[in-house]
């Protein structure tokens, strides 16, 4: 059975966004922390009013610019032609006013969102300006090196910082090998580290990067950070390929004079510290040590980690093909150092490496492992941050799997549960923990699509994001309702979730609806007039294959597709009834027009019938089809009468006079007569008007606009049913969120593949043994009782023989319900 929605929502604010803006800041200030920030572009896009991105506290202005640019448009322009400049107005001031206004162009390295955070509200009011940057603009930060060469932002903030003063020989740097790791090079190519963040990829970000050409090097394939006498090695994305020691990494790591860093498939290098050199000689003098070779094991790669003061440690890591890798978020962040502050999308930052740690996880290695086919992890002082970015900044056009919301947050929930969010909480604590943020995902998709259906842009876009929305919150829905653990503890949440996807499908058949009334009207074309600039019926079919298709490439489920049509196919209906029965003058009640609109109706009917819907198009375009029935059949003698009684069944006696009453005879056709046409209306006052009014029905002319139904969440059909693994797409849809270290996606490659495997009553290994078993024996009855007159059955073999049945039905849905039977015996049903 489905569920009538009947529980009322309270309507989201619409200040839910500015509020959390502005909250948000007063979250922990030294924990890594983001937000949105609004930035104007009056010079560049002055019809705009402004664009919101969304920032962490040490995103600096050049990153601030690139999302930006991309937000208004303008991603093809050189970022570097463009800054950031802060407005400073006086109290009560408009953005747009320039009286008293007084603008201060960022530096790339500083932070637009810490300083907006940080500004006292006393001063006035500050906004951010997006512009092309003067060109007599100059650093008002800059400094110099000893030998008079600009620093780069990332090194700014140093100052005096540990080795500030080293002279260049003793600096670490990385010497160039063969790309077989031996020393044969004649001319060796010697990369000195400074004392910040050196990037190494195709591109040059500039003067102290390292760029490298060949297979498998990225355009920003790494990030060495030499700092407090660490240097460490970040691959900047999944496809950057690094190894450390032969061992290929895809987390911070810290180097150790004389290992081996090779990027790509032929760059490799030699790491080479000569204060960890000297400092190893002095050991073995005093000791009266004898050091061979490096000070690790070959093979093994040292993990590098943070203790709650921030300092570096070392430890023995195992293999990252064997250990599966977690966010620590019960450790307190350390603060953000200055060294960093410039740092462009780095995927692991300093800060962030106190809830990076490697974890083994003891499993049989003969079985799978009981859990779904990846977990994600994030920051607790970020929730709020990745949540945004999940719902109030996904475009729902430019995702490739439609339902990656869903997944992810139902990862993020599974996470909330699990003893690697908070160690130390009580099952208690645990319990009402997630429900806060089941209930935070809830509002976040309310204000999407409340907002949605208030944007005045093309019905396409509205549409697409609709369809996208619904999708996703009845997914989530499912989720939450099937999850043995999630289930009982948010019954509210469950409720308002079952109220987004009745308010999605409200407003998405409204959008669609409008859209099908501009074509409309070639359901009354002429044949005999040709109108050029008339809508053709074909305008018509090709608005319900848009919409077709826009449900299948959102996923929507099977059932709501069918209730959506079902309100298309009613309002086609009511559109051209009523015009029939309520403008007399018009001439529409012929039988001239009752063959043209039969005629047109037929393409819409062949078209659901093609798509599986043909049920839903013969029950809701039955009045118009009976009318048009009407105009067209025999209705001149009493012998007509039960043929008209039998035919046109479903209007009542109101519509049946209506109709006849205001035909219009052609001149070679008799008329009507009056007896008759009361005998019809008599009849359908005993039965239509009586069925209509024990149904509690009022007995009216005209079609009701909106179609009495009431709503009903699907109860089954839902992706996850079928979903195996990690779909694809999903990868790519968190790829942008890992590189900013909101969250990490972890793969389990022993997990048995399904997502329901915390459903209630979800038995995986029975079911393994059972869907074996019915194949087993579905295969041997076709081969025994199928071979006459659907395969042709073969000898038996030694080998399993494989055989396919292919059920196929013609360009459907797949809504309609198909068994093959065999003596009696059900074989399949799908």
């Amino acid at each position: 059975m489905s569920r009538f929605l009947l529980v009322p929502v309270a309507q989201l604010d619409k200040s839910l966004l500015c509020y959390w803006n502005k909250n948000c800041a007063q979250r922990c200030q030294n924990c890594f922390s983001g937000g949105t920030l609004r930035i104007y572009a009056d010079s560049l896009k002055p019809n705009i009013p402004y664009k919101t991105i969304l920032l962490s506290t040490t995103d600096p202005a050049d990153f601030a610019v690139a999302e930006a640019l991309e937000k208004y448009g303008l991603e093809k322009e050189n970022p570097k032609d463009y800054c950031i400049a802060r407005v400073m107005l006086p109290p009560g001031a408009q953005h747009s006013d320039e009286k008293g206004a007084k603008e201060l162009v960022l530096d790339d390295d500083e932070c637009p969102l810490q300083i907006f955070r940080e500004w006292p509200s006393d001063k006035g009011i500050l906004v951010f300006q997006l512009k092309r940057r003067p060109p007599d603009y100059i650093p008002k930060k800059t400094k110099k090196h000893s030998d008079g060469k600009l620093m780069k932002g990332k090194e700014k903030a140093e100052g005096s910082g540990y080795g500030s003063a080293l002279p260049p020989e003793k600096l670490p740097y990385l010497v160039e090998l063969s790309p077989d790791g031996s020393d044969s090079r004649d001319k060796p190519k010697l990369y000195r580290l400074q004392l910040s963040v050196t990037e190494v990829g195709t591109e040059k970000f500039d003067d102290g990067s390292i760029q490298l050409f060949g297979s498998g090097i990225q355009p920003h394939h790494c990030d060495l950070t030499n700092m407090d006498g660490v240097v460490t090695v970040t691959p900047r994305s999944m496809d950057a390929e690094t190894h450390v020691e032969g061992q290929r990494i895809s987390e911070t790591t810290m180097l150790q004079s004389g290992m081996k860093v090779q990027f790509g498939a032929s760059h490799v290098f030699k790491f080479v510290d000569p204060s960890q050199d000297h400092v190893l000689a002095k050991r073995s003098v005093d000791g009266g040590l004898t050091v061979k070779g490096p000070r690790h094991k070959p093979g093994i790669v040292q993990e590098t980690t943070f203790d709650l003061g921030g300092d570096v440690h070392s430890g023995t890591a195992l293999p990252i093909s064997k250990s599966t890798t977690r966010l620590d978020s019960d450790r307190a962040p350390s603060a953000p150092s200055t060294a960093e502050r410039g740092m462009v999308k780095p995927v692991v930052r300093v800060e962030q490496q106190d809830f990076r740690r490697q974890e083994s996880r003891t499993q049989d290695a003969s079985g799978p492992e009981l859990t779904l086919p990846a977990s994600i992890e994030f920051r607790e002082s970020s929730e709020d941050s990745f949540l945004s970015a999940i719902i109030n900044y996904t475009n729902s056009s430019t995702v490739h799997f439609k339902l990656s919301p869903t997944y992810v947050l139902y990862m993020a929930c599974r996470y909330v549960l699990s003893s690697q969010y908070r160690p130390d909480a009580s099952p208690a604590e645990r319990a009402h923990k997630v429900i806060a943020t089941v209930n935070k995902m809830v509002s976040m998709m309310e204000g999407v699509i409340q907002e949605v259906d208030q944007v005045e842009q093309k019905q396409k876009n509205i549409a697409g994001a609709l369809a996208f929305w619904m999708a996703n919150a009845s997914e989530l829905l499912n989720f939450v309702k099937q999850d043995r653990d999630l289930s009982r503890i948010t019954l509210d949440a469950q409720d308002v979730l079952a109220h987004l996807v009745q308010m999605a499908f409200k407003y998405l058949v409204h959008c669609l609806q409008s859209e099908l009334n501009n074509y409309m009207p070639a359901f009354l074309d002429d044949p005999e007039e040709n109108h050029l600039q008339r809508p053709k019926i074909d305008d018509v079919l090709h608005t319900l294959t848009g919409a077709m298709s826009l449900l299948r490439r959102c996923r929507v489920n099977a059932a709501l597709t069918i209730q959506l049509f079902s309100q298309l196919f009613h309002f086609i209906n009511m559109w051209l009834f009523n015009r029939l029965v309520t403008d007399p003058e018009s001439g529409l009640c012929s039988h001239y027009w009752g063959a043209i609109v039969r005629q047109q109706l037929g393409h819409v009917e062949a078209w659901a019938e093609k798509q599986g819907l043909e049920l839903a198009a013969d029950c809701h375009l039955s009045r118009v089809v009976q009318a048009t029935t009407l105009l067209t059949m025999d209705k001149y003698a009493p012998e007509d009468i039960p043929s008209i009684n039998s035919t046109c069944f479903k209007l009542n006696s109101l519509q049946l006079q209506a109709l006849l009453q205001n035909y219009h005879c052609a001149p070679d056709e008799p008329f009507i007569p009056m007896d008759l046409i009361e005998n019809v209306v008599a009849a359908a006052e005993n039965t239509a008007d009586e069925l209509a009014r024990s149904d509690g029905r009022e007995v009216r002319l005209q079609e009701d606009p909106d179609l009495q139904l009431p709503f009903l969440l699907p109860e089954d059909g839902y992706s996850c049913d079928v979903v195996r693994n990690i779909p694809n797409g999903l990868q790519e849809f968190l790829d942008p969120l890992c590189q900013r270290g909101f969250c990490r996606l972890i793969p389990h490659a022993r997990s048995p593949g399904t997502w329901t495997i915390y459903f209630e009553g979800a038995d995986y290994e029975s079911h393994l043994s059972r869907e074996h078993t019915d194949l087993a024996s579905i295969v041997r009855m076709v081969e025994e009782k199928c071979a006459s007159c659907v395969l042709e059955a073969q000898p038996l073999r030694k080998e399993p023989e494989i055989i396919t049945v292919t059920l196929k039905k013609q360009n459907g849905m797949g809504l309609s319900i198909v068994a093959a039977k065999v003596g009696g015996t059900d074989l399949v049903t799908c």
